[in-house]
Parts: C-alpha cells; structure tokens; sequence
C-alpha cells in the first residue's frame, strides 16, 4: 500500500490509508466549442461544456454538487 507524507507538515507523519479508495466514478463531459482565427498571430478559443459526475461516494456531497455547465474562453499567439 503506498504512503503519503502530508504536504503541509513540519514534520513526517505517515498515512497508509491515503490511496485506499474503494470508490467508482463515472464522468461524463461533452463539450462543444470554435477556434476564430481573429489575426494571422492570434486565435480566440470559445467552449462551453457540462460535466455530469455519478456514483461518488463521498459524505456530505452528491453527484450534482460536481456537475454543472461551464464556458471557457482562451487566448493563443505566436506563430502558426
């Protein structure tokens, strides 16, 4: 069983049980999106995707808490 040293102690303490997931999550995440070639330097990315989380088990939280709709827009130059 991997160990795991805690990122943030000043000291080491040793977690056996930090890899042991018995969980399964299925995601699904379609997405959609256009390149727009605006000068011949430059690109402008436009996405918008959803992504749909089911069978988490994790306490206090559901598979709707970590799905939902998202937009991306990114910017890309140099020379293409």
């Amino acid at each position: 069983m991997p160990t795991f040293l805690y990122p943030k102690s000043t000291h080491t303490e040793i977690r056996e049980d930090y890899f042991d997931v018995k969980d399964r999550a299925d995601v699904f995440q379609p997405r959609a999106g256009i390149e727009i070639n605006a000068l011949k330097f430059f690109k402008l990315n436009l996405i918008k995707a959803y992504n749909h989380l089911d069978g988490d088990e994790i306490k206090g939280f559901s598979g709707d808490d970590f799905s939902g709709g998202f937009r991306k827009i990114s910017f890309k130059m140099g020379g293409f």
